[in-house]
């Protein structure tokens, strides 16, 4: 981090956080789900198979 730049919070610590929000499946799938739809409209080709590649 440059000099310049102030620090602001609590740097990030692994574990659990109470204030973290957990997402629940039903989330999840609709991020999914958003995240296909998205890939299929930049590229009309997209099949499901070739969409997969997205997500490795």
């Amino acid at each position: 981090m440059p000099k310049s730049a102030k620090q602001r919070g609590r740097p990030f610590v692994k574990g659990y956080d109470p204030r973290r929000h957990k997402f629940t499946p039903e989330e999840c799938r609709e991020g999914f789900y958003a995240a296909l739809a998205a890939i299929a409209e930049r590229n009309p080709l997209a099949t499901f198979y070739n969409v997969m590649e997205y997500f490795r």
